[in-house]
């Protein structure tokens, strides 16, 4: 029980880093080009973005913002992976 419960704590910190993962550039330029396809142009592609994001002024940047962070979270749980098999070797 004691050594499940060592694992377990273990695993944990393991993953607790890649979760924090701060978004780079690519993340961010990614990010915007995502946003302004999920814009649109046409009216029901506006009224989607806007019941997703909201119809503030910075509802644009608030999109930009949290898709960046969730391609950076992503990024660092792929390199914690290419690190943990690297370490396994």
């Amino acid at each position: 029980m004691k050594q499940a419960l060592i694992a377990c704590a273990a695993g944990a910190l393991l993953v607790a880093p890649g979760a924090s993962a701060k978004p780079t550039k690519t993340d961010r330029t990614n990010a915007a080009k995502e946003c302004r396809a999920e814009l649109g142009s046409t009216d029901a592609t506006r009224e989607a973005f806007n019941s997703e994001h909201g119809t503030s002024k910075n509802a644009f940047g608030k999109c930009v913002s949290s898709t960046a962070k969730e391609e950076g979270r992503a990024q660092g749980r792929g390199q914690q992976r290419r690190q943990g098999v690297q370490g396994r070797a």
